[in-house]
């Protein structure tokens, strides 16, 4: 969204909403005051300390002031970085308003005067930043979760009211055989509660299980169930850990609609995030998922988070291969149809490619977590443009030592938040960034 910068005085013009009626009353805004050596605890101040430049996702803000002046306060004037003054608008019961359009993304100071003083009464500095969205997933890779790892996860919303999980959930729970009816109930009504009532997404996880992928047709037949190449054994005949991009464009399209199916059927809806098991997914994948109308694709990451625990396999090395120039910073991208791992050369897939830059806490300890974070923002700071800071855990293995270690993450995040007026972060649904990161171009 593009803003008209108020970034000097020689800013020429100011609209400014005002708030409520009655008269701005005589004389006229003039130059700007004095600042304050100290606010003055006679005028009450309330404003924004951040502000957003806005995006598809989150709406820009206008500088919101409003103050309760002392008794006789005739007229109450604001100036931001000294630019051109704007009257506040009188409540008629000692408070005073306006609504005056964002500056530039940066830092800014509010300089407020009232009657004409040459010395103002209070300065405010405030920051106009994009969102660094915090995009935090979970990858069902079996078909049961334990009572006590859903139960760290309840606990985990407790612990960061304003947590947002994006589950990538595993189809499977609905077809193993070997769980029982009143486990998948369990399961499934479990995530449902974190969708309504927390605004949980329900994205698609797919490593290839053979008691799944042989309830979905192609042709008009089963598919087949690979057992091979697999991340650490010569084969698998689970197909748990079967390399999915091993399946055929057309095989894990058929894959990718037949899950979004039996997940609507269940009551979860339609997906349209997803992460391939051992984030193994290729150029081939991407172009089944548009196929299936996914919008949303996750398993870039950086593979050295994961070199020491799976070193000599071949999870490892498909990884390190495949997402090589994946790093902490990566952001949001529409792959190229040549090269999955950038936009370049066009024509690009529509399917927005957002990086797990932060792992998974498999892999991470809280204070490397809290370093991917500094990386793609330094606290206080404004934002030129939107950011992903991502990070993940399995619910299968959800330990409280591995809940623990998350939240000191998610701890660290909680202090930057736009919601609370502490920075410019963002809980979001991973499948919602594509209003942030529109595709445009071929």
């Amino acid at each position: 969204m593009m803003r008209s910068p108020l970034a000097s005085a020689s800013a020429i013009g100011l609209a400014v909403l005002l708030v409520g009626c009655g008269a701005s009353g005589p004389p006229g805004v003039g130059d700007p005051p004095s600042a304050p050596t100290a606010n003055d605890p006679r005028f009450v101040v309330q404003s924004r300390t951040w502000l957003m430049a806005g995006d598809g996702l989150t709406p820009g803000d206008r500088y919101e002031v409003t103050v309760t002046a002392p008794p006789g306060t005739g007229y109450v004037d604001a100036w931001i970085d000294r630019s051109r003054g704007v009257r506040l608008q009188s409540q008629g019961d000692g408070t005073f308003r306006a609504s005056i359009p964002s500056a530039a993304t940066g830092d800014h100071v509010a300089l407020l005067a009232a009657d004409g003083a040459g010395v103002g009464f209070a300065s405010r500095t405030f920051h106009v930043s994009h969102a660094l969205y915090v995009v935090v997933s979970a990858d069902w890779d079996n078909s049961d979760n334990s009572d006590l790892y859903l139960a760290n996860i309840d606990d985990l919303h407790v612990r960061h009211p304003r947590l947002v999980v994006s589950h990538f959930f595993g189809p499977w729970v609905l077809t193993d055989p070997k769980t029982s009816q009143a486990r998948k109930d369990v399961n499934t009504k479990w995530i449902k509660r974190q969708r309504d009532q927390f605004g949980d997404e329900i994205g698609l996880h797919i490593h290839p299980w053979c008691n799944f992928v042989t309830t979905v047709t192609l042709g008009g037949k089963p598919l087949a169930c690979r057992n091979a190449p697999a991340f650490a054994s010569d084969t698998d005949d689970s197909g748990y850990t079967v390399v999915l991009a091993s399946y055929t464009v057309d095989e894990q399209a058929a894959l990718f609609s037949g899950a979004a199916q039996l997940m609507e059927k269940n009551g979860l809806g339609r997906p349209i995030s997803f992460r391939a098991g051992g984030w193994t997914t290729d150029g081939g994948t991407m172009t089944a998922l548009t196929r299936a109308g996914y919008t949303v694709e996750s398993s870039a990451f950086p593979p050295d988070t994961i070199q020491k625990s799976w070193a000599g396999t071949l999870l490892a090395s498909w990884n390190a291969t495949h997402w090589d120039r994946i790093t902490r910073t990566s952001q949001p991208y529409y792959p190229s149809t040549s090269d999955i791992q950038s936009p370049d050369p066009p024509p690009t897939v529509p399917v927005l490619e957002v990086p797990d830059n932060g792992s998974l806490v498999d892999y991470m300890t809280g204070p490397q977590m809290l370093e991917v974070l500094a990386a793609n923002w330094t606290a206080g700071t404004s934002l030129a443009e939107p950011r992903v800071y991502q990070i993940g855990f399995h619910p299968p293995n959800f330990s409280k030592v591995l809940a623990n270690r998350i939240s000191v993450a998610l701890a660290e995040a909680d202090k930057g938040l736009y919601a609370d007026d502490r920075g410019p972060l963002v809980m979001a649904p991973i499948g919602a960034l594509t209003r942030v990161w529109p595709r445009s171009g071929p």
